[in-house]
């Protein structure tokens, strides 16, 4: 499945059809709680007349965390000029845990983060590094043709491809960096 809105909205999928399967756009729109006349006697002698029950099984409000992501993305789609799609499929690249944590405030703050530049050389330092050295097993392991070498062969693939997934996970957090840096 490609990350972005796509991979957001299956994984909020998931979570509503755990309850009432009401997946909504625009935000959670069921009758959470409602205020009705206390029936424990108990209770009542004590002066409480009226308890709040929950009427909806689904409390957790995915729809509205969903809702949320969208626009918090086009708000930064505003002040960087980067399509909000764009910036859901960069932190949907980045997120390694359940979305209702991952989307906040702390993590996708409306003043947008401080540029760091001595972060950026480094990680493009590191990214040139791991090409280099991709482009290095990969051509020994081109060079092993034999029978009794198809273990080392298999060794440097396995190493070519972590590198590539190293690659591919600093570039990530690059754009990441990148549609984050903006003062609001």
């Amino acid at each position: 499945m490609k990350n972005g809105i796509e991979s957001l909205r299956a994984a909020v999928m998931v979570d509503t059809e755990k309850y009432e399967n009401c997946f909504n756009e625009n935000g959670c729109d069921p009758e959470f709680y409602r205020t009705v006349p206390e029936t424990n006697p108990r209770l009542i002698a004590m002066g409480m007349t009226q308890c709040c029950r929950a009427v909806s099984k689904c409390s957790h409000k995915y729809c509205d965390k969903y809702k949320w992501v969208i626009e918090r993305a086009k708000y930064y789609a505003q002040k960087t000029g980067v399509p909000y799609e764009e910036i859901i499929e960069a932190w949907e690249e980045n997120r390694s845990y359940w979305y209702m944590n991952y989307y906040q405030d702390c993590n996708q703050p409306l003043k947008g983060r401080k540029r760091d530049d001595e972060w950026i050389k480094l990680t493009t330092e590191r990214i040139c590094v791991a090409k280099k050295e991709l482009e290095t097993w990969e051509f020994l392991a081109s060079g092993l043709t034999l029978e009794h070498q198809k273990s080392v062969k298999n060794d440097l693939l396995n190493k070519v491809e972590n590198l590539k997934d190293e690659i591919k996970n600093w570039q990530s957090r690059m754009k990441l960096h990148e549609i984050s840096c903006f003062e609001s």
